[in-house]
Order: C-alpha cells, then structure tokens, then sequence
C-alpha cells in the first residue's frame, strides 16, 4: 500500500512539473546604439504584452510569454550603454546592467517591440560631453541651392501635448531622413529637396523657439530652435517623418506622454501648415476646407470668407474633441464629414460595410465621446454607436445612401472621411491557399504590420466576425471570397472574416495574416490549366456581352420600343459608323426578347456594310447564341467556337450551353 501510494505521488509531481512547462517563443532581436539613444527591437511572430522599468541600475523587459533568443552579440552592440545581459528564471524577463543614468522609452509597430536607453543631458554616451560636441560644425552651415521647380510640396503638422510637442513631414513618398541635436539646435537633414512653409513653426509654439530650412545638394535641411536640455525622439509612420521635442526631464516627459488618450481624447491645440511654392508665398482661399474643433482656442488659417455650414458648424461643435467637420464643396464629390481620431502610437485601422451599416475597428481600445461623434455626423450619419471592447475601438454607425467610408493618415492620426462613391481599396489583399504548407493547410493574406485578430458580434445579424486592422493605408480586399468554413467580407482597409465553422483560427504574423482550422483547412490550390485559363485566383468574370444596357420589355412596350430603335438606325443618315451601333442595338434587342431569327437577320445587314464586324467577340456571340437557340447547331459550333472567344469566361459558359445541346465544342 506504501508502495503505491509512493507511486501516485511520483506520478502526480510529474504531472504538475511538465503541466507547467511553457513553449519558448523564438525571437529575433536587433540592436544598435549612437550617441542619442541605444535600441532594442524585439521582433515577435505575433503581438505580445509587455512592460519595461529601470531600477536599481538595470533596465527590465518584461513579456507575456517566454522569449528565446541568442543574446551573445547583443552586449557589444550596446556596449554604450550595457555592461551585461541575462535572462531571468521564468524565461520572461531580459535583465539589462546599464554603464549610467539614462532615460527610457518604449513603444510597439505590429508585433515589433521597440526599447530605447536614452542620454540624458545632451551628453554622449561614452563620456564626450556636450561642449564637445557643440564645436564641431554645424551642418546647417552647408551652402544653399536653387530649388527646383519639380521639388515635391510637403505638409508641415505640430501638435502641442503634455511633455512634448509633436512636428510631423508629410511627404508624398518614401523619403531617407537623420535627426541630429546639438544643443539648443535641432537638424533634421532629408535625402530629398521639398517646398516648405515653416512659417507656423516660427508663431509660438510651445517647446519650439524658431524654424527655418535651406536646399542644399544633399536634399533639404530643416533646424528647429529648442531648449538646450530638451531631448528628441523620431520614427517614421507610412510617408511620414515624426519628430518630438520632449521636456528636459525625459522621464516625465515619458510618463506624460503615456497619459494622454490614444483617440479623440485630452486636450491640445493643433497647427496646420500646408507646403507652399516659397517662404513668402501666400495662403490661397479652400472652400470646404476642415475647421479644427478643439477644446482649446482654434488657431484658424486665413482661408477667405467661410461659408455659412462652416460658420454654423463651428459654432455648433465648439469644443468637441478629435473630430473635423468639413462642408461639401458645391457639386459634390468631397467629403461632407471627416472624423478625425489621435493616437500617440501606430495603430492599424479596418474600415467596411455590412448588412446596411459601416464599421471603423482600431486595435486598440479607447472609450470615445459617441454624442459628440453623432451631433459631428450631423444628417449624413443617421446611427452610430461604439461596441463594447477590450481589447479594440469599435465603432459601428449608418449613413444616408450612397455615402461610403475612407480612410486617410495624418502623422499617426486616423481620418475617416465620408464621400458618396463605391467603397473599394487602393491596394487589393488577395489570399494564398497554401493546402501543404508546414503548419497545415492555411489561407495566407500577405501585408505587412497587420494588427491583432479582433472578434466582435454583429448586432444586427446576430453571427461572429474576426477583424484584423493594418497599419498600411488602402490595403483592404476588393471583393468577397467565399471557402467551405469562411467568408473574407470586401473592405476599404483591413481584413474582416466571418466564421462558418467554429474551428476557424486567425493569427497576424509580421508579413500577413495566417488562417486555419483545427480540423484542416478545406483549401486546394489552382492548377496550372486553371490559373491559365482564369488569370489567376478569383478574377472577375469576363464578359463580352454589355448586358446592363439590354432591355427586355412586355408586350405592351415591345412595338414601341423597336419602332424607336429603328428610327435611330434612319437617323443616322448612312454614316457608316452611327448606324452599325445602331444596327447592334437593335440586334442586342432582338436577342433579349428572344426573337433570334431577327437578331441573326438584322446582324447579316450589319456584316454587308463592314465585313471586320464578324471577327468581333460580340457579333460571332450573339450570332451564335441565335443559333444555338433555334436549334442550329452546327452554325452556333462555328461562332461559339471562334477564337475571339477564347478568352472570355463567357464564352466558355456558351460552349458548354452548346456540349449541352449536343453540339461538339472541338468541332
């Protein structure tokens, strides 16, 4: 009985040790270091939650889950900074022995964790003090340049908050940058020549003493005036170029920052400066331009007179936060209504429509001020409501007919604009089925710096749906792709899947979006004739027939409408081309009202007048699908068979009409 109970007990210690034992996670990281800051970037195949500290003279990442990575090299990249490196007991921590006192930041881009050791003081890491590096050259002394014409313009942004100011480039493109402080001066050098008006940053603002910039041959150069003991950080987000000026105390500035609302929330003042052809150009009047509604003072830019919606709005609106209202140019065709959403951080964005309303999903939670978002929608929003998150901000809302949602980037903001035309993506996602890959079958949406996979509940059709915002702007699926356990929904950004199995599992990895299923992805990929004869997976279906424009009519109509069909044909007067449309009318007539004797008759007159017509995929369809229908097989296999039809969807949808009526296709 000792014995056995001495056996139990072995086999319950057993258990409970290996039931504990976690999967190390594998990580890459990369490291660097230059006088202003050391960084750690570590690269996660998914997003993780994570923490960092310094205390007691070490720095401390802590993760959710056990990291595992080589941490050889690392020390000497950041030997500035490091002494030494070790892992803690639970494999989650990374413990980070610093050389002195240094500030911190850290912050988060897809499933990258970005960790920076910061000097303080101006001084270079390694002991050069700061009078050092102040005698040595400034590089805003290099000689200036003619600007040319063809330069880009480029939009100049500040945004005023607690512990730092914000000035973000728009550039048009991809452009090179490097920021450099020496003392009270600030450089940051581009790799690009651009028109830029500086002129707001010249007007007090806040942590900002001055601007000016100068062409040179390298690109542009741009110096700020700042406190001595102010420090910078940079990143780029999409085209833009991001530079704060922190408070002296980069600690607090640090801890401010992170107390400010990611969306819509906190109060700050904002400055628009928009790129201009030269420093004196003037501002020229934009009807319709967005009016800034702020809890602080507005700072309007000399736009002209106002028209009377924007007068009426911000007067109405003053006061609300995070968002724009903008009057519709006359005609049409801008937006009506922006809302503008603030983050401090990257954050990936979904935008589509479903079952009547239109969903705005961010990957980060943030509770916003939905009776100041409804009165901004003013009668182009008629509904909206935000959907309870813990982990995103889910905004669900209808709109008047025809009004879509689009998105766009300022610095880090999000704005969503509200203009009447077809919801559709600048890029297209298009999915990989990928039925052998090493984990399984999977279906893999490629795009870079996808969010986390959101799953939410649609109230109005009561089924589940996994949302995975994207940092990248435009990047949504054109239509909707239909696979035996899912649906992927069109959108305007971002990936929506709606479940039709419960064994559905969506993972966001660094370079796209992986789906699968416990019980094996129903998928298969194309194959060579396939894809051959498609273009590729899911391509829309070629046609050759314009049906849209056919009118089929009751018998009431049909006299009256062939009698005008025929008039057109006189009224031509003979030109050759005018009546062959005409005669193709009257033929496309007669065949959708099922009257192939008159269709084949009507196409024979058009043939005698240009003998070219009957090479045409159109006439060698109609012609034979005449046939077909009356019962001529062999003259339906000549048409239906030409090779203008080949490649057509449609004329493979005939030819197998004709296999079906007997005819043989390879005749």
């Amino acid at each position: 009985m000792t014995s056995a109970l001495r056996i139990a007990a072995f086999c319950v210690i057993i258990i409970t040790t290996f039931s504990g034992v976690a999967r190390a996670e594998k990580v890459q990281i990369k490291a660097l270091a230059n006088d202003k800051f050391g960084r750690v970037v570590f690269i996660w195949e998914k997003p993780v939650t994570y923490s960092a500290k310094i205390s007691g003279g070490r720095m401390v990442v802590h993760f959710s889950r056990i990291i595992e990575a080589p941490l050889g090299g690392l020390r000497g990249k950041l030997g500035k900074y490091v002494s030494a490196i070790s892992r803690d007991k639970n494999g989650k921590s990374l413990l980070f022995t610093l050389k002195g006192d240094y500030g911190l930041r850290y912050f988060n881009m897809g499933g990258s964790v970005i960790v920076d050791l910061l000097a303080k003081g101006g001084a270079k890491a390694g002991g050069e003090d700061a009078a050092a590096k102040a005698a040595k050259p400034s590089p805003a002394r290099e000689k200036a340049v003619k600007l040319s014409t063809t330069a880009p313009l480029v939009k100049v942004n500040t945004v005023v908050q607690k512990g730092y100011t914000r000035v973000v480039f728009e550039w048009p493109g991809k452009v090179g940058y490097k920021v450099n402080q020496s003392g009270g001066e600030a450089t940051i050098a581009f790799s690009r020549a651009a028109r830029l008006d500086l002129k707001p940053l010249n007007a007090k603002v806040k942590r900002i003493l001055g601007a000016s910039s100068l062409v040179t041959a390298k690109g542009l150069l741009v110096t700020l005036k700042v406190s001595p003991k102010s420090t910078l950080r940079n990143f780029m987000t999409d085209n833009s170029v991001v530079v704060d000026v922190l408070e002296p105390n980069p600690t607090a500035a640090k801890a401010a920052a992170k107390k400010q609302p990611a969306a819509g929330g906190g109060k700050m003042t904002a400055k628009t400066a928009e790129a201009a052809p030269g420093a004196a150009a003037k501002r020229r009047p934009s009807a319709g331009r967005p009016v800034s509604l702020t809890p602080q003072p507005i700072v309007q830019e000399k736009e002209g007179k106002k028209s009377a919606k924007v007068l009426a709005a911000e007067s109405k609106f003053k006061g609300l936060e995070g968002i724009k209202i903008s009057a519709a140019p006359k005609g049409g065709g801008g937006a009506q209504v922006s809302m503008f959403f603030n983050w401090n951080e990257p954050v990936g964005a979904a935008v589509f429509s479903r079952a009547g309303y239109s969903w705005v999903v961010f990957d980060k939670p943030k509770k916003l001020d939905i009776g100041a978002l409804r009165t901004a929608g003013g009668n182009i929003v008629r509904f909206l409501e935000q959907i309870p998150n813990k982990r995103a901000t889910v905004i669900r809302m209808a709109t008047v007919a025809g009004v879509n949602l689009f998105p766009r980037r300022r610095g880090l903001a999000w704005i969503i604009d509200f203009i009447q035309k077809p919801m559709k993506p600048k890029k297209a996602i298009e999915g990989t089925p990928q039925p052998n890959s090493p984990v399984g079958a999977r279906l893999f949406l490629p795009v870079s710096e996808p969010g986390n996979a959101i799953g939410v509940v649609d109230p109005e059709v009561g089924d589940s749906l996994i949302i995975v915002p994207v940092i990248p702007l435009g990047y949504g699926t054109d239509r909707e792709y239909i696979y035996p356990q899912m649906k992927i929904m069109p959108s305007t950004q971002g990936v929506v899947i709606q479940p039709l199995s419960d064994d559905v599992r969506v993972r966001p990895l660094r370079q796209g979006i992986e789906v699968t299923s416990a019980d094996g992805l129903k998928i298969s990929t194309l194959t060579q004739a396939m894809a051959a004869r498609s273009g590729g997976p899911m391509q829309p279906f070629s046609r050759y027939f314009k049906t849209r424009a056919w009118k089929p009519v009751g018998i009431a109509e049909f006299t009256a409408e062939k009698q005008r069909l025929m008039a057109a044909i006189v009224k031509t007067k003979g030109r050759a081309r005018p009546r062959e449309k005409a005669r193709l009318n009257l033929a496309r007539f007669y065949f959708a009202n099922g009257l192939n004797a008159e269709t084949i008759g009507v196409l024979g007159v058009a043939a005698k007048t240009r003998k070219g017509i009957v090479n045409t995929p159109e006439f060698r369809g109609l012609r034979g699908g005449a046939s077909l229908f009356m019962g001529r097989i062999t003259d339906a296999a000549k048409d239906l068979n030409y090779g203008s039809l080949n490649n057509f969807d449609e004329g493979t949808f005939w030819r197998a009409a004709l296999t079906a009526a007997g005819g043989d296709v390879a005749a």
